[in-house]
C-alpha cells in the first residue's frame, strides 16, 4: 500500500467523524419525525421498522423511550433492540435492563443478548435472577 493511499484513507476517516457527530447532535427535526413514526398507532409496520433502523443510525438518547416501548412488540422488538444497541447513551442499556422484568420468551432472550452486545455490567443482578428462574425460559441466555 502506498503512502498516498494510506493518507487518503486516513483523511476520509477523519473527515467522516465530525459529519456523523453533527448528524447525531444537530438533526432534531429528523429525531422528532422518527419518534412520531415509532409512536404512531397508524404507521405501517415497514415504516416503523425503517424508523428503528434510522434511529440506530442517529444514536440519540431522545429516541430511547420510543424504542423501549417496542421491546415487547412481536414484530418490531428486534428492530428496536438493534437501534438501542447502537445508541451510545447509557439510557439505551437502562431501557433494556428495565425491560427484562416485563419480557418473556424470545423477546427476553433478545434483550439479554443486546445487553451482552453492550457489555452492560449493570445487568448482572437482573441476569442472576433470570438464571435462577427456569420458568422464565432464558436461563441459558442469562448465564
Amino acid at each position: 500500500m502506498t503512502l498516498k493511499v494510506i493518507l487518503l484513507a486516513f483523511a476520509c476517516f477523519t473527515l467522516s467523524i465530525p459529519v456523523r457527530t453533527f448528524a447525531a447532535d444537530g438533526n432534531a427535526e429528523k429525531t422528532r419525525q422518527l419518534i412520531a413514526t415509532l409512536q404512531s398507532p397508524v404507521a405501517a409496520l415497514q415504516d416503523k421498522a425503517r424508523a428503528c433502523r434510522q434511529a440506530g443510525e442517529f444514536g440519540t438518547a431522545a429516541l430511547v423511550p420510543a424504542l423501549a416501548a417496542l421491546l415487547a412488540d412481536e414484530k418490531l422488538a428486534d428492530y428496536a433492540r438493534g437501534a438501542l444497541e447502537n445508541i451510545p447513551d447509557p439510557s439505551a442499556a437502562a431501557a433494556l435492563r428495565s425491560a427484562l422484568g416485563k419480557l418473556e420468551g424470545d423477546r427476553l432472550v433478545g434483550a439479554i443478548n443486546s445487553l451482552a452486545v453492550l457489555r452492560d455490567a449493570g445487568a448482572v443482578d437482573a441476569l442472576q435472577r433470570i438464571a435462577a428462574d427456569p420458568a422464565r425460559g432464558a436461563v441459558g441466555a442469562a448465564l
